[in-house]
């Protein structure tokens, strides 16, 4: 399954930049069932970018915690689930 890295989680006075919120491509009804797995995130340099995800935001996203965290550049690109 993969997913679409939409942003970074704001909040009103701050940024939080270890966590970004995620979106699946495909949408099932199960999606809390994907709560506690890990994600990957691969750069064009080879760097891997480790994940998991956290919580839900909202009806269709994820936030997801990575270490580390990852660089602006991913912002827009897809993250692989790890099983």
């Amino acid at each position: 399954m993969r997913f679409i890295i939409v942003n970074y989680r704001l909040g009103g006075k701050r940024s939080y930049p270890s966590q970004v919120i995620v979106q699946p491509e495909e949408q099932n009804n199960n999606s809390d069932e994907l709560l506690g797995k890990k994600i990957e995130y691969k750069d064009k340099y080879g760097n891997i970018y480790k994940g998991k995800i956290v919580r839900r935001h909202g009806r269709k996203a994820f936030i997801a915690i990575f270490n580390p965290n990852l660089p602006g550049y991913a912002l827009g690109g897809r993250a692989i689930l790890k099983e």
